[in-house]
């Protein structure tokens, strides 16, 4: 075994005891989650992804965020986006509930290779059952290549 995987394996526990004797700030989270909604032509679409947002003043964040998704009658796509968004939260303390909102543009990548631009925009709530795991839902507006909108529900783990 490499003598510096050893080091890293040893302080591992000193580490993570040290930073819980840290005073608490939100700095930022981690996401997993599954997409369930509709198109403008009623098709059902399910999905799953991830992301991650980081703080960057007040309750204001950007981050990053992938996923996969496709109707249920067949055809998938994936997305690539770059969310803005605000928390009402104040980030030295802990809280429950994780108020937010978001918007955000990027890129869809529907079959065959193309891609276009999207965006999104949606609100909804984490709430933080443990001090770093939390559940995550929201409501999103998705607007593909001008003329697709979808409405979606979401629902998943957060970490911070």
């Amino acid at each position: 075994m490499k003598p510096w995987l050893v080091n890293i394996i040893l302080l591992a526990p000193a580490i993570l005891r040290a930073a819980e004797g840290e005073p608490f700030r939100y700095k930022g989270s981690g996401y997993g989650y599954f997409t369930a909604g509709a198109c403008q032509h009623s098709y059902t679409i399910i999905g799953a992804g991830g992301g991650a947002e980081g703080f960057i003043w007040r309750g204001l964040t950007v981050g990053a965020e992938g996923g996969y998704q496709s109707f249920t009658e067949g055809g998938g796509w994936g997305a690539l986006y770059f969310p803005v968004g605000y928390h009402a939260v104040d980030r030295n303390k802990h809280a429950k509930w994780d108020p937010f909102v978001s918007f955000a543009v990027g890129l869809f990548y529907g079959g065959g290779g193309s891609a276009s631009a999207a965006a999104h925009f949606g609100g909804g709530a984490t709430y933080w059952f443990r001090k770093r795991v939390g559940i995550r839902t929201e409501l999103r507006v998705h607007g593909y290549a001008g003329d697709e909108v979808t409405v979606q529900g979401r629902v998943g783990i957060a970490f911070r």
